[in-house]
């Protein structure tokens, strides 16, 4: 076997696991989609653990799988951190019904009011 059958059998490796990378995420966003409020904690899961197991092992197969292996990690890892957010958010409010009523609401005042706060005396001093 010489040089350039190798690397032409490289490009062949790797633009198949960039195609079943995309069909990957392609199911994982379909399953995303399609999953109702109750079934909110098993779509997200799923979608974490894929997109873990992913990162894990793909992050050091790059090396001659080229820019399309770095589009699709970069995908996985945002995908994760979005859904990782989603777990959380819906794991607090499962567990900490008060607490997330509580910080909702402040929340919505900050945005609604903004951050700065007036004492009556700064209000005092601004006015004079």
């Amino acid at each position: 076997m010489n040089v350039g059958e190798n690397k032409e059998g490289s490009e062949v490796v790797a633009r198949g696991i960039v195609r079943i990378a995309e069909a990957l995420f392609s199911c994982l966003k379909s399953v995303m989609e399609r999953a109702a409020t109750d079934k909110q904690y098993a779509c997200n899961v799923i979608v974490l653990e894929n997109c873990n197991f992913f990162l894990v092992a793909m992050s050091n197969r790059r090396e001659g799988l080229g820019t399309s292996l770095d589009r699709l990690l970069e995908e996985a890892r945002v995908l994760f951190e979005r859904c990782c957010n989603k777990y959380v958010r819906w794991m607090i409010k499962r567990e900490f019904k008060g607490l997330y009523a509580l910080f909702s609401n402040i929340a919505r005042i900050r945005k609604d009011v903004g951050d700065e706060v007036r004492t009556a005396k700064g209000a005092s001093e601004a006015s004079a």
